[in-house]
């Protein structure tokens, strides 16, 4: 099941935690959480991550990003992770993040 607090798949197989212990976004995780499921992250690919859990998770993703305030057009200058994630979700059919 994936979780809201930190995205996991099936235990075991993937975790990434965009969260500080409070439940507060993390900063500096939520970009490498974002890049590790759009690209390979420090040549890591994300092992056993069902295609179809791709969308809910960067959905989740964003939704975290936007929370913090760096999603754009929200930030006025994003970094080019939380771009790249926007023009995914577009191109995926979410229009709900833009």
């Amino acid at each position: 099941m994936l979780g809201l607090t930190n995205v996991s798949v099936k235990a075991g197989q993937a975790h990434l935690p965009y969260l500080d212990a409070e439940g507060g976004i993390d900063h500096s995780r939520i970009p490498k959480a974002i890049q590790a499921v759009l690209t390979d992250y420090r040549g890591a690919r994300i092992r056993g991550l069902p295609e179809e859990a791709v969308p809910v998770i960067l959905r989740r993703l964003a939704t975290a990003a936007q929370r913090a305030g760096k999603m754009p057009p929200q930030c006025l200058d994003p970094a080019p992770v939380y771009i790249q994630l926007s023009h995914v979700l577009l191109q995926i059919g979410d229009d709900r993040v833009p």
